[in-house]
């Protein structure tokens, strides 16, 4: 009897492990035609892979050669390639209808975000949305006042995942802003924890991304830092967003100096945003641009009278609001400029009057009105912090000043 259970559970474990070899082969190219095979339901773009391996036992899925194509109407071979990368996965969440991650390392994969000449962005454009009517009112109204409304949703999957690490290189094309197109390339590394779909909204995901120009480490330096419930609507998001950019060159961007106003310079850019339910928050939402070796473009000081005929600072620091919706936000960082422009020349210009008058009058400027109005000590000022003089003294002194000679009109 013992005999007989003994190759019982020989036999059984012989066939645990044919079938799972089994598996193992043949449920990764299931997955990845499957894969192949349904996208179109979610994207709008074909996805294609090399190979798909499945480790049933450990949970995991190794990945070779995946490429997202680019939606219609965006030039390009590809949005997203990859060589390799890992995921361990959650194989009881499946069973619940729900893609748990544990962990996502991917290296050496390439993004090309590009805008087309109509102002899409292939991002924007890959996730799939279904028309969905709303349901028709309880009270019969006259066919006149009916309104049949079509809304696009964003169909996305039950997702968690819990923490992934990227090295990626990303390009950017505008082909909108200028008749050739503007290109531009970083190296970063991007990490998360917690980003969801579905969930509490205790579930706070982090999202970062560092890194720099592709050609400099030392140029157009990305430190941004996101923090985000589950993104239940994808158009609708609800997050907040900390960044830090420095060292960007000016002329970089030339593509965007008729929006931006600025010709040349080193930026130095800080913003914190944020974003609820889609929605920019003005008073949350603010953005600061340091500017060194500024150069605003002839059209800004032609529209601005204030600024012709005037030497520009090669320092600049302002400040501006964001706000409007995500898809399309809006500043009014112009005016900021113009302000802080402004601003600095009326210094620049007080300055000046100091400097002119200083050399006539000397240090007596700063023991009258006229100097406290240019930044010195006024006479109050003056006789707080020196010892008491006569009258006769002060009289003396006032006759002697701007002030006393505008008296004497009188």
């Amino acid at each position: 009897m013992k005999s007989c259970l003994k190759w019982v559970v020989i036999i059984g474990c012989i066939l645990l492990v044919v079938v799972l070899v089994f598996l193992q082969f043949f449920l990764g190219k299931t997955i990845k035609a499957a894969v192949e095979q349904n996208t179109d339901k979610f994207l709008t773009a074909k996805v294609e892979m090399e190979d798909l391996s499945f480790n049933i036992l450990g949970g995991s899925v190794d990945l070779k050669g995946l490429k997202v194509h680019n939606p219609e109407g965006f030039t390009g071979d590809y949005l997203y390639k990859l060589d390799r990368s890992k995921e361990d996965l959650s194989i009881l969440a499946l069973f619940k209808n729900q893609i748990v991650i544990e962990e996502i390392t991917i290296k050496n994969s390439d993004l090309f975000v590009s805008r087309n000449k109509d102002g899409r962005i292939n991002l924007n454009e890959l996730v799939k949305k279904t028309e969905k009517k709303e349901k028709a009112p309880k009270e019969e109204k006259p066919e006149e006042e009916k309104v049949t409304e079509k809304k696009g949703e964003v169909v996305i999957p039950p997702l968690w995942l819990k923490e992934m690490n990227i090295t990626s290189a990303i390009d950017y094309v505008d082909e909108k802003i200028a008749e050739d197109p503007f290109k531009i390339g970083f190296l970063i590394n991007i990490a998360s924890k917690d980003i969801a779909t579905f969930g509490p909204e205790d579930r706070r995901g982090t999202f970062s991304i560092k890194g720099h120009l592709r050609d400099s480490e030392d140029e157009f330096v990305l430190d941004i830092n996101v923090e985000a419930p589950p993104v239940k609507d994808v158009d609708n998001p609800t997050f907040t967003a900390v960044s830090k950019i420095t060292s960007v060159d000016a002329k970089k961007l030339a593509a965007y100096k008729d929006v931006i106003k600025i010709e040349e310079g080193i930026l130095n850019i800080t913003s914190h945003v944020t974003c609820v339910n889609g929605e920019i928050i003005k008073d949350q939402s603010l953005q600061t641009i340091e500017v060194n070796g500024l150069k605003v473009t002839e059209d800004f000081k032609e529209s601005n009278a204030v600024l012709k005929n005037v030497d520009i600072p090669e320092r600049l620091v302002f400040s501006f609001a964001l706000f409007g919706r995500i898809d399309s936000p809006q500043h009014d960082a112009e005016k900021a400029l113009l302000d802080a422009l402004v601003k600095n020349l009326g210094d620049v210009v007080k300055d000046k009057a100091k400097d002119e008058l200083k050399k006539k009058m000397g240090d007596k400027l700063d023991k009258t009105p006229l100097g406290g109005l240019l930044g010195g000590k006024d006479k109050k000022e003056e006789a707080e912090s020196q010892p008491e003089t006569s009258s006769d003294e002060e009289k003396k002194e006032e006759d002697k000043s701007p002030l006393g000679s505008i008296k004497k009109l009188f």
